[in-house]
């Protein structure tokens, strides 16, 4: 028996019905959209020095801000995030 590995999807497919596939798939495209913005504040907010432009203070400031406000909108998501109940797991009954 030949043993085959599955076959990848095209972008035009869509990710397989697998939760972790799409959790895969959304998380790489949340790291591309992060250092796209990241390259984009630090690219438009240079100072000169030599000759050569270089990042500015005010643009790695820039850049822990949208860290710090990504952070913040994370936080108020899991806020509102269900959670399971203790005694439904089995847990925390000090048993």
């Amino acid at each position: 028996m030949i043993n085959r590995l599955p076959q990848a999807t095209s972008p035009a497919q869509g990710p397989p019905d697998n939760p972790q596939a799409r959790s895969t798939e959304l998380t790489a495209k949340a790291g591309s959209v992060r250092s796209r913005s990241a390259r984009l504040a630090l690219a438009q907010l240079t100072t000169q020095l030599g000759g050569v432009s270089i990042p500015s203070l005010p643009a790695f400031q820039v850049v822990m801000g949208l860290g710090a406000a990504a952070v913040l909108a994370a936080l108020a998501v899991a806020a509102f995030l269900p959670g399971h109940p203790a005694a439904a797991s089995g847990r925390g009954t000090g048993e």
